[in-house]
């Protein structure tokens, strides 16, 4: 069935009562004036608009789209999102005046993905005009190649102008803003033990996978942390590895998940981050932490190579290429090794990312750490919600899986831990 018929099908004789200027939007974007919401909604013909003018553009793209230069296929998908943005599907939610369309709708009378159409408008509205991008490229690609110690500084091999796919991925793949200016969180935040927190399961899991509930448990950390520690991973080390009243040592608290689940089991505490982010958690570099006496378990969870960035420090790992990253987090794990009481134990958590193709970086963490310690136990920590995973931090779950899908490879929907022992000497 036609578009136009399917419409004055739904809306039956309310149809005429549509009166817009196709022209006039076509040409402005301008929306006409509507005295009521109802009104709006019965105005189908703000759809029709819609599908006919991204209809065009995609028919543009796809005409000899192999012989098109890169900067006429960059015009194209800027001209559909700006279009799309402009119109009531693209002015966030509750979109007002849609009449329940939603981007899904048009993506499915269009004949393309959704995925498609989120990314077109996230590049529109990002930069004004295709030559405002372009102007930024540079930079991008410096802001990319600089988590990578071995990629080349000199860009010139490359295209000047950008294929879609790289500029989708200069959109999405790695977001550098600073963490403490993303979120506006506190230099110190005043903290107490809430009574409102929800209590943990206490119970020991015996098995080397551990499936985490999709639903954070409230009360132990920050839920706006990016890439912040699953209290329940936290309970299953301390309970295992520790007794009350013992010392526990996370060098890398972020917003002090391992200090809330202490206290919560009744262990004592030192928490240490690159940056103070709450007043119970000390400013101070994991390298040369200072400890008054030994410790009876160390836990630390290691920034995922730059995944995001937390701070502009130059001794925070989360700013660093893989090889300084691998020689900083050795000396971290030389010393805290010192402060552990033999017989005990340390826990890393940590996930294996993406850039050209997979980075192991659980097996690299695994190497480093079995050079001063021996590796006891290796743990797969499943999140049963990926849209809850550090992997979603650029973008929600129906792009991460079309990006996977497009570059033929697994969602990751894990993280590993890892278990050092100290022997006794």
């Amino acid at each position: 069935m036609p578009l136009d018929t399917h419409l004055q099908g739904e809306l039956g004789e309310n149809a005429c009562l549509a009166t817009l200027n196709h022209d006039a939007i076509r040409n402005t974007g301008a929306w006409p004036a509507a005295e009521t919401q109802e009104d709006m909604i019965l105005h189908a013909d703000w759809y029709v608009n819609l599908v006919t003018d991204c209809r065009r553009i995609i028919a543009d793209a796809r005409s000899d789209f192999i012989k098109q230069a890169q900067i006429q296929i960059l015009e194209v998908y800027h001209s559909l999102g700006a279009r799309i943005k402009d119109s009531v599907l693209g002015r966030g939610r509750p979109r007002v005046g849609a009449g329940g369309r939603t981007l899904r709708d048009l993506a499915s009378d269009l004949g393309v993905s959704d995925w498609t159409l989120h990314v077109s408008m996230e590049f529109a509205r990002r930069y004004t005009t295709v030559q405002a991008y372009l102007a930024k490229v540079p930079s991008l690609r410096a802001a990319r190649a600089g988590k990578n110690s071995d990629a080349v500084s000199n860009f010139s091999h490359i295209e000047p102008v950008p294929s879609w796919h790289e500029t989708v991925q200069l959109l999405y793949a790695r977001d550098r803003r600073v963490l403490a200016e993303d979120y506006d969180l506190a230099q110190a935040i005043p903290v107490a033990f809430s009574i409102d927190a929800q209590p943990l399961s206490t119970s020991v899991i015996p098995y080397n996978v551990w499936r985490l509930s999709p639903i954070r448990p409230r009360g132990y950390g920050s839920s706006k942390f990016r890439g912040n520690t699953p209290p329940e991973v936290l309970v299953q080390c301390i309970l295992r590895y520790t007794r009350p009243d013992n010392l526990v040592l996370d060098c890398m608290a972020g917003h002090g998940t391992t200090v809330d689940v202490c206290r919560f089991l009744g262990r004592r505490i030192i928490a240490s981050d690159i940056k103070s982010w709450r007043e119970d958690i000390v400013p101070a570099d994991a390298e040369t932490v200072k400890l008054d006496g030994p410790v009876d378990f160390v836990f630390m969870h290691v920034p995922y190579l730059g995944t995001y960035r937390y701070t502009d420090e130059p001794a925070d790992l989360s700013g660093m290429g893989l090889a300084q990253f691998e020689e900083k987090l050795d000396r971290i794990i030389a010393h805290v090794t010192e402060a552990l009481k033999p017989k005990k134990f340390l826990a890393i958590l940590v996930g294996d990312v993406r850039d050209s193709g997979l980075v192991d970086l659980s097996g690299r963490v695994s190497a480093i750490g079995q050079r001063h310690l021996n590796l006891w136990d290796k743990v797969i920590v499943e999140t049963t919600n990926p849209g809850a995973h550090a992997s979603a931090a650029h973008g929600g779950m129906g792009i991460l899986l079309e990006r996977a899908r497009r570059g033929n490879y697994l969602l990751r929907t894990c993280d590993t831990l890892l278990v050092f022992r100290k022997e006794a000497r």
